[in-house]
């Protein structure tokens, strides 16, 4: 009876081991860097590469220096190689406010330094937005 039960669930448990691979089967470049706002660094910034081709979006927020590392999934790196637009936000308060301009995010893909080549090999992106509204508030 036991070895019938098992057998019958074997094909199951192997399709829940499987699903809960880390592995998900899509190669992904290293996309580092650094954004700034008015050359200087801001903690919160949230950076999104999104490939040209439709792929999942990998996304990333600056740390205090500014500095980025993208990610596609939770326990993988990177973004999909090819072209891809760099959209760029910083989210304010319980409204979730953009306090950067919305072409930086929105309108993305019609700025030419925003649209990148992800090569095989990855590569390192740095930014400075020129933002004209002083300082940024701090992120609540």
């Amino acid at each position: 009876m036991l070895r019938n039960t098992l057998h019958l669930l074997l094909p199951f448990l192997t399709v829940l081991l499987v699903g809960c691979s880390n592995s998900s089967g899509v190669t992904t470049a290293p996309v580092t860097g650094t954004i700034t706002v008015n050359g200087k660094p801001v903690r919160g910034i949230h950076v999104e590469v999104a490939p040209v081709s439709g792929d999942r979006p990998s996304v990333a927020n600056t740390d205090e220096n500014g500095k980025f590392r993208a990610q596609f999934l939770k326990d993988q790196y990177g973004v999909v190689p090819g072209p891809a637009v760099v959209k760029i936000s910083y989210i304010v308060g319980m409204g979730m406010v953009n306090k950067l301009p919305k072409d930086l995010s929105v309108g993305a893909a019609d700025i030419p330094e925003l649209n990148i080549e992800i090569p095989p090999e990855g590569l390192v992106f740095d930014y400075d937005v020129k933002y004209k509204g002083g300082d940024l508030p701090p992120q609540n």
